[in-house]
């Protein structure tokens, strides 16, 4: 068994590669580009935190904050590109009146131009260029702790063990939540903790085989299912203050046919996800990580 460094290192050096290789795509607009550039940020960012005392703090830290920062400017992009492009499928679906919706998909087009050109601000900035560098670095020389020397197999599967509490304990809270807004809030974090203990696992799959394999499979399945629940609220959201300031009844209708859309949408994906939930939970899933 390989160290717990030498099972890391790849992979967070892969996801550097990553995010280099989607620069331009995502300065081009092109398509996956912004998506596939902030998935490799947002992996190596969650084998960081996962993973931390496997890697010098005082130098991955900083890093991490960078990655955070990046992440977001990439979400703004990519969040104005889904939106656009769902709320574009829900029109025609609905068969909206074409005067309606020309004018819902105007306002996505501004806005996900808008989004568009602020990430490219970000990507010229003096800011991601320092964190190109600080990424150069990183696979020159990995920042490996001492920890990171250890056989990986007595310490890197606890620390996806801690991540998947993480999801239990978010999964619970919903439960116990006294309002749909609390509930939703934690959700939202459950599909967080979900999506990091997946990245946990895919980056172990290499050394631990079909075990980490079922594990990152099986909360997959719990992000997808939280995480249409969730682009469902955001939907809503939006759908409901674009309708606060419609003045034409056409088009005021139709944002109240696609938030009644929306509504559907989320209820099906919690239906979806009890399922999913319950086979996470296997013993077989997660007796490696003890």
């Amino acid at each position: 068994m390989p160290t717990a460094g030498e099972v890391l290192t790849p992979t967070a050096c892969a996801h550097i590669a990553a995010i280099l290789h989607n620069d331009p795509r995502a300065r081009l607009d092109e398509p996956g580009g912004v998506h596939q550039m902030r998935v490799a940020t947002r992996r190596l960012r969650s084998l960081l935190q996962t993973f931390a005392p496997m890697f010098r703090a005082e130098e991955v830290a900083p890093l991490r904050t960078e990655l955070k920062w990046l992440a977001g400017e990439l979400g703004v992009a990519r969040d104005a590109e889904v939106m656009q492009a769902e709320i574009a499928t829900a029109i025609r679906d609905e068969d909206a009146p074409a005067d309606a919706g020309a004018g819902i998909e105007a306002k996505m087009d501004d806005a996900h131009r808008a989004a568009h050109a602020r990430l490219c601000g970000a990507l010229d900035s003096d800011r991601y260029h320092r964190l190109v560098l600080d990424l150069d670095r990183f696979v020159d020389d990995p920042p490996l702790s001492a920890k990171a020397g250890k056989r990986a197999r007595r310490v890197l599967p606890r620390r996806v063990d801690k991540a998947f509490a993480r999801v239990r304990s978010a999964v619970a809270h919903a439960r116990e939540a006294d309002t749909p807004q609390e509930r939703d809030r934690a959700l939202h974090d459950a599909r967080k903790a979900a999506k990091r203990a997946r990245y946990a696992g895919e980056a172990l799959t290499e050394a631990f085989g079909e075990p980490a394999a079922l594990f990152a499979s099986r909360m997959e399945d719990v992000q997808e299912q939280l995480g249409e629940y969730q682009d469902s609220v955001v939907m809503r959201a939006r759908l409901r203050e674009l309708a606060a300031a419609e003045t034409t009844p056409t088009t005021a209708f139709l944002y109240g046919r696609l938030d009644a859309r929306e509504e559907r949408r989320g209820e099906l994906a919690l239906e979806r996800f009890d399922g999913a939930w319950e086979a996470a939970n296997e013993e077989s899933v997660t007796a490696w990580t003890h």
